[in-house]
């Protein structure tokens, strides 16, 4: 896999989201206090180095009225397949992970409340294809997902077992 851009969200200096992009060769130049080491600490922070914990001081001092500090990473060349369970092959592209551009987009996001970050969620950034009637239909539990098989007659396709 390669990082194609980073994601930042009211992350220490970069308030709003902004984009960094990543190419084969990339180099972070200018004066001190622009950025250069947030966005170097906001990948530690992402792949979760020992040494790069998320704390309040990673908010940033004027946030955007999202009400959320974000860091993302954004993946081209990904694999061709996965194996989950050790016995069943797929792809995310089948999984439906990749975003509208076909790269997988994976967001650490923070509630930010009062200056002070907490309840950290891993989020995907997926294009997942829609259908009417069903838009809370990854929301819902076993029983309701089995009633619903049950109405559309499609109980015998599903894996129905509690």
């Amino acid at each position: 896999m390669k990082l194609e851009s980073i994601v930042l969200q009211n992350f220490r200096g970069f308030n709003g989201r902004v984009a960094v992009p990543i190419s084969s060769i990339t180099t972070f130049v200018g004066r001190n206090d622009v950025g250069k080491s947030s966005i170097l600490d906001s990948l530690g922070v992402f792949f979760e180095h020992p040494l790069c914990k998320a704390d309040n001081s990673d908010a940033c001092v004027h946030p955007d009225e999202s009400g959320e500090v974000r860091v993302g990473c954004v993946f081209s060349d990904l694999p061709e397949s996965l194996t989950l369970d050790s016995t069943v092959e797929t792809t995310l592209q089948a999984e439906y992970l990749l975003d509208a551009n076909g790269r997988l987009e994976i967001h650490k996001v923070w509630q930010l409340n009062d200056g002070k970050i907490s309840r950290l969620k891993t989020i995907i950034i997926a294009n997942h294809p829609t259908a009417q009637g069903f838009s809370d239909l990854l929301l819902q539990k076993r029983p309701a997902l089995q009633s619903e098989a049950r109405r559309l007659g499609v109980d015998d396709q599903a894996n129905m077992a509690s």
